[in-house]
């Protein structure tokens, strides 16, 4: 099952955003009630938070690199079909003078 790629970079974005909220609302409540707040409570989430861009980040960077080269590759199929057009109106060409 092939997932489209805009459609996956929209549900990391979609995921990462309340994660973040929901983090803050945490550590924002957990200090207001006066609870000592410890690094691994909010060392979990930042942690998560954290995978998820790095995540994002090399998507992104596999992204571009794939669309160059499936652009590099659309290119050379654009040239190789622009060639045989030529070389099919040469071969029309010759066979017409020969006929």
């Amino acid at each position: 099952m092939d997932i489209p790629i805009q459609t996956i970079v929209e549900v990391v974005q979609k995921v990462q955003r309340p994660i973040e909220v929901y983090i803050d609302e945490v550590v924002h409540v957990t200090i207001h009630k006066q609870v000592e707040v410890s690094q691994p409570k909010g060392g979990a989430g930042q942690s998560i938070i954290g995978t998820l861009e790095v995540y994002k980040r090399d998507f992104f960077e596999n992204l571009a690199k794939e669309e160059t080269e499936e652009s590099d590759a659309a290119s050379e199929y654009d040239k190789t079909t622009q060639a045989n057009r030529f070389q099919r109106q040469q071969r029309k060409g010759c066979q017409r003078r020969t006929s």
